[in-house]
């Protein structure tokens, strides 16, 4: 039995089809599975970087923290809080012509080192 040159050349391209048909029928889930991964990836090196930038600016943010720390009232265990607080609140809606009708303070309650 002899095969022809042409039937070889057929024989070859529909091997090469029906392979590259298995092929993709296989790995059809995976492709959209790596391409899932690949926008992953990206959007997780973005967030990466995103992050190492605030990271960068925690120093600063200290600093920052520190001077309003060091501008907070300070009062002691035994001082009330509650009418300089009611003055506050009270000097900025006057700042702002607001008229306060009722400032009634409430007994302070101590919680923790607040």
């Amino acid at each position: 039995m002899k095969i022809s040159k042409r039937e070889t050349l057929l024989g070859l391209f529909a091997l090469t089809a029906i392979l590259f048909g298995l092929t993709y029928w296989l790995a059809g889930s995976r492709i959209d599975a790596q391409r899932q991964m690949k926008t992953d990836k990206a959007r997780l090196l973005h967030q990466i970087e995103l992050h190492k930038r605030i990271l960068a600016g925690q120093d600063s943010w200290n600093a920052r923290l520190e001077e309003l720390h060091s501008q907070l009232p300070l009062f002691d265990e035994k001082t009330a809080v509650t009418a300089e607080l009611l003055k506050q609140i009270k000097r900025t809606a006057d700042d702002h012509g607001l008229d306060l009708v009722r400032t009634q303070p409430y007994r302070e309650e101590q919680t923790g080192t607040l």
